[in-house]
């Protein structure tokens, strides 16, 4: 990591123009030492630049990952309140069975349901 306070009173105001050959120079009202420490830490700054962005891809992808892991996690835990639900749908029925059967032991023919809702009828009478 770069110490950016070295850079503090930097000139605030440059300007680009092309000298006879074409080559750029810099224009400002006198280079402080602060500007020519910029300079000469530019190809830092561009390898730092560098770095700093491919740690951001980096970083970009892991949460695409983790972001489809939870996405998974969701659904998985929307299965199993499902079938939780389910498991409590279906025991409660079978207790009902269980309670039929034992009430009506002359009735062993009929099917599970017809039972359950003989016993249902009754219940409400």
């Amino acid at each position: 990591m770069i110490d950016t306070d070295k850079y503090e009173g930097l000139t605030e105001e440059w300007e680009v123009k092309y000298d006879a050959q074409g080559r750029y120079v810099l224009i400002n009202r006198g280079l402080s030492e602060v500007d020519a420490q910029l300079i000469a830490d530019a190809p830092l700054l561009l390898e730092e630049v560098k770095r700093l962005r491919e740690e951001n891809d980096t970083l970009g992808e892991a949460v695409k990952e983790d972001n489809e892991i939870l996405k998974k996690h969701i659904e998985t835990l929307a299965e199993v309140k499902r079938l939780r639900r389910a498991w409590q749908i279906l025991r409660s029925r079978t207790e009902m069975s269980c309670v039929c059967f034992s009430e009506y032991p002359d009735k062993q023919d009929i099917n599970t349901h017809e039972l359950m809702d003989l016993a249902m009828k009754e219940a409400i009478e």
